[in-house]
């Protein structure tokens, strides 16, 4: 045999049965590499999802539990001795003391109980509250309060007299309701005009009760470094529908806050996205001095003797993201939420599709209310 014919037969190529070994282990070999990429994705997408809710949900419970902390306030008057009056018409409370802390349960997007605070409009349209779902009213003084420069004088009736403040940092307007207060006494009335800075405040226009009259003439005998003004806030939270969805049609829910004034003009604002549900327990003292809590519909729920709130929240996922479908039972401010395998469109239980959800509940105390004997 010639060296021509032993280069041939070096040459030969691979068997099939060695072919399809090739194909075999580079079928292995591409799966597997699919299978991380795959897992690698979902993994980051679901570490994403984990990282959104969990800020969304710090930032919903801080803006929630600081208005819980302040709830009350009024100055450096006490409000479980002497809850500011009410000078104001049309005004969001008639007794500041009851109103600290109050709540609903959606019963139908028009309806909730107990009725939420006086002048509150139930928001309607394109943003409607979810039934099953509860609702918190939360109403204080601003912390960004305003000295006063001077007394309250009028030669004919002091007590109507415009209030003299040496700044306006708190950003009191015309037309909103304002607390003035001292160590004794309160007061909640609405501006007629307020300056930008420096100036007077008046409050003797036809909106306020008994002339505008004042429960006394703040500032007179030296007494103004002890005065101060502040806007009066009265927020109320809950979730609603946002009107969008996501790729896969399941509807998305935010967490509104519905601030003063309660008008039309003045629409709830969306504050947080993906808040699915929210659950709220008032705890009031009980004679043995134990703690007990109570959603705002249940019998034991008395909105003078609320000292504590317990508040969850449910965060679902913007997509579905899960392997399976969510059947699990979440356990918001102390009640379940089981899933259901059907379409909900209602607070008492959650969709059982791949959405992921997580819970997140703290309790919160309402620094400025204790247990007041009754």
């Amino acid at each position: 045999m010639n060296r021509q014919q032993d280069q041939q037969r070096g040459q030969t190529g691979f068997t099939i049965t060695e072919l399809l070994i090739a194909m075999t282990i580079g079928l292995v070999l591409i799966t597997g590499m699919i299978s991380v990429f795959v897992g690698s994705k979902r993994s980051a997408a679901l570490n994403g999802a984990m990282s959104d809710m969990q800020e969304a949900a710090r930032y919903a419970l801080e803006a929630i539990s600081r208005d819980a902390r302040m709830a009350g306030f009024q100055g450096c008057v006490d409000i479980n001795s002497s809850s500011a009056v009410i000078r104001a018409d049309n005004s969001p409370t008639n007794d500041l003391f009851e109103t600290v802390a109050t709540g609903s349960v959606v019963v139908s997007p028009n309806t909730w109980a107990p009725a939420p605070v006086p002048t509150f409009q139930i928001p309607s349209g394109d943003v409607t509250a979810v039934p099953g779902t509860h609702t918190l009213a939360l109403q204080f003084g601003s912390p960004i309060v305003s000295e006063l420069d001077g007394p309250m004088f009028d030669a004919v009736n002091s007590l109507a007299a415009p209030i003299p403040i040496a700044d306006n940092e708190g950003g009191i307007n015309d037309g909103d309701l304002a607390i003035i207060s001292n160590c004794d006494v309160a007061d909640l009335f609405r501006v007629t005009t307020a300056p930008e800075g420096a100036g007077l405040i008046t409050h003797h226009a036809s909106d306020n009760k008994d002339n505008g009259n004042l429960s006394r003439a703040y500032g007179e005998g030296g007494t103004e470094a002890d005065t101060r003004v502040m806007k009066f806030n009265s927020n109320v939270y809950f979730v609603g529908t946002s009107g969008r969805t996501n790729n896969d049609g399941d509807e998305i829910r935010s967490l509104y806050l519905q601030s003063l004034p309660y008008t039309a003009s003045n629409p709830p604002t969306e504050l947080v996205e993906g808040i699915e549900n929210m659950r709220v327990r008032f705890g009031i003292r009980q004679n043995n001095g134990a703690m007990a809590y109570f959603a705002a519909n249940e019998s034991g729920y008395d909105s003078s003797r609320v000292e504590t709130i317990q508040l969850g929240l449910l965060m679902s996922s913007y997509d579905r993201i899960r392997n399976e479908d969510d059947s699990q039972t979440y356990v918001l401010a102390g009640v379940e939420i089981p899933s259901n395998p059907n379409a909900v469109t209602d607070g008492l239980s959650h969709p059982e599709n791949r959405q992921f959800r997580l819970v997140f509940n703290t309790t919160v105390k309402i620094r400025n209310r204790r247990d007041r004997e009754i």
